[in-house]
């Protein structure tokens, strides 16, 4: 059992108007389909409104909150998500990295992965789980980092997926980011986003 006992950040979108862009935290990482990118109310996991990502097949849509993540050794990280029928991208969550102008990645996170349906962790290196995922489906999405021993556990509808997966520093990264997939273009939702250190 994880025990909860500071909570870091938290966002349920219910306090934005539909259709806005949520800037009170959120900042836009890559842009994908602008005009596509709202909160919306088409979709909740918990009342009546989430977030909706938008990308094109050659421009992903990654948005990004900054996490104080000083004197931290553990956090966790839960977050809604959902891709809808007819969408044709999958979507990641965790700590994004800039490599270049052009490009980054996300660390320590998740990947629901177009190509073969299947979630994978993003540690050190993508592991597949064999955890398949469908279109039209809320998942609950909880990852457990342990920054002293540099592991991660994750859960998915309160089963564990994934345990013991090595995973990068806190010094990679204190942005905690929601994207589409690169190379496949669609829309994706999020709900109730928690970050609790430990």
């Amino acid at each position: 059992m994880i025990v909860y006992n500071i909570l870091l950040f938290y966002d349920d979108f219910e306090n934005y108007n539909a259709n806005d862009y949520h800037s009170a935290y959120w900042f836009t990482i890559w842009s994908g389909v602008s005009d596509s990118t709202f909160v919306d109310t088409n979709f909740s996991y918990e009342g009546k409104k989430s977030f909706r990502l938008c990308g094109s097949s050659d421009w992903v849509r990654t948005d990004g909150v900054k996490l104080n993540l000083t004197n931290l050794s553990k956090i966790t990280y839960e977050c809604a998500v959902l891709i809808p029928s007819g969408s044709s991208t999958g979507t990641l969550a965790g700590f994004f990295v800039k490599l270049n102008p052009s490009l980054g990645t996300i660390y320590n996170g998740i990947l629901f992965d177009y190509n073969d349906s299947l979630v994978y962790v993003r540690g050190v290196d993508p592991q597949a789980t064999g955890y398949k995922w469908q279109y039209g489906t809320w998942y609950n999405v909880k990852v457990g980092l342990n920054y002293d021993s540099l592991l991660m556990d994750v859960w998915i509808n309160e089963q564990k997926i994934a345990e013991n997966i090595p995973a990068q520093t806190k010094e990679i990264s204190d942005t905690f980011a929601l994207a589409t997939e690169y190379g496949a273009g669609g829309a994706v939702y999020f709900d109730k986003i928690q970050v609790f250190k430990k």
